[in-house]
């Protein structure tokens, strides 16, 4: 019976053994691993050009800001259209109408600002191309696992500052399979970080393309 007992305990343990080797083979699969930033950018450059159409539901959160923006973005890349609709906890849009990028604050009454068309993020969603040396964002690092892919982006040269809407850079992160863009993260001039956490996303959906047209009443001048 004692022999009996003692196989039965060993055998307890090299089943956990087995579990720890198993949990950290997957775990050392997960860790990130250093990628040649010529591949991402050429894995980005790829995904944005030939990205159709793709809707999520978003979470956005600013440091130092005590609540978090939630909505639906929806996007046309080739058209160079979309709209970030934000839903709690102020109505408000962001709409890109192909030619023309404006914020709506619906909360008053509807009131537009016109903004630059390729500020910030909103130069990866316009333009028929994307390159990204010819925005004035530089590769500086990327990693993989097996399951994402993220690459840092810093503006550079004569596209750094008031045309970047004060951009100091940003970092991407991707899913692989399928491949599609699940967070950004956006630094601005004065290191606040800005992070777009994408769910539920679908890609090469059929939009109603009222959705992008606007007609601002302007509030500045």
């Amino acid at each position: 019976m004692y022999s009996v007992f003692r196989f039965m305990a060993w055998t307890v343990v090299l089943v956990v053994v087995a579990q720890f080797v198993v949990v950290a083979a997957r775990a050392q699969e997960a860790k990130p691993k250093a990628m040649d930033v010529a591949e991402a950018v050429r894995l980005v450059e790829g995904y944005f050009n030939g990205m159709g159409t793709y809707q999520a539901r978003f979470e956005q959160r600013t440091t130092g800001e005590q609540w978090t923006q939630e909505g639906m973005f929806y996007l046309n890349r080739p058209k160079g259209q979309f709209l970030w609709n934000y839903e709690s906890p102020d109505r408000q849009r962001l709409i890109a109408t192909g030619t023309k990028l404006y914020f709506v604050d619906d909360e008053q009454g509807g009131a537009a600002t016109e903004l630059p068309v390729k500020s910030g993020l909103s130069r990866l969603f316009t333009g028929k191309k994307l390159e990204l040396a010819k925005e004035g964002l530089k590769a500086t690092a990327a990693w993989q696992t097996p399951l994402q892919v993220e690459i840092v982006l810093e503006t550079v040269g004569a596209k750094e500052g008031a045309d970047m809407g004060g951009m100091q850079g940003m970092k991407l992160t991707f899913d692989r399979e399928p491949l599609a863009l699940v967070k950004a993260e956006v630094v601005d001039a004065v290191d606040a970080v800005t992070t777009v956490q994408l769910a539920d996303i679908k890609q090469g959906v059929v939009m109603d393309g009222r959705m992008f047209k606007y007609t601002p009443r302007l509030s500045n001048p």
